[in-house]
């Protein structure tokens, strides 16, 4: 690693950050769970139908969201914003769930638990509170001097969607763009944790 990088925790799992760009799991880590957005609404340990669903335009709204709430926002060097959006865990119905199960164990010769994944795929979800999982957001000045910034719409959703589609940083990743450092990063468990 060079001198530009830090190994950040992330509960249990490690991500390593070089300089600016896409988080990463270094290969000594292989086999480790990495949380990409597309986990967000993963309850850790037990299928919810989320993974294999695309999750980008909630992550977009989600961006839109936060850019509407820091638009017009003076930063002074040295300072930013700091925010976290929560993200409930979602399952299969209980309904759809113990059809699935009951379903799967009558089928002779099939194994059940890609057959339970297959059916739950299927069922429509529904939000599991309070368990949650988080995006991490922060907007910060990245000049010296004593000018300030004022953060427009168009340059936060810019700032994230680079990080998001531009760069394809499924882990999260931080960016320069337009007088501001960008970090998206989402996360397990709920925010503060």
């Amino acid at each position: 690693m060079g001198l530009n990088s830090i190994i950040l925790p992330l509960v249990g799992l490690v991500a390593v950050v070089t300089g600016l760009g896409c988080y990463t799991t270094p290969a000594f880590f292989a086999g480790t769970s990495d949380f990409e957005f597309s986990d967000l609404h993963n309850n850790p340990g037990r299928y919810s139908g989320d993974k294999n669903r695309d999750l980008h335009q909630e992550v977009i709204n989600d961006i839109d969201t936060h850019c509407q709430l820091v638009s017009g926002s003076i930063v002074k060097p040295g300072s930013g914003w700091e925010d976290c959006s929560e993200w409930a865990y979602q399952k299969a119905t209980l309904g759809c769930e113990l059809d699935c199960n009951h379903s799967c164990i009558d089928e002779e010769g099939v194994d059940q638990y890609t057959c339970e994944q297959d059916c739950y795929a299927e069922c429509p979800l529904e939000d599991q509170f309070p368990y949650r999982n988080h995006i991490d957001w922060e907007i910060k000045h990245d000049g010296d001097g004593d000018d300030t910034h004022t953060i427009s719409y168009d340059s936060c959703m810019a700032g994230f969607k680079n990080i998001v589609d531009t760069m394809g940083c499924t882990l999260g990743g931080e960016q320069n763009y337009d007088g501001f450092w960008f970090r998206i990063d989402p996360n397990p468990g709920a925010c503060g944790t």
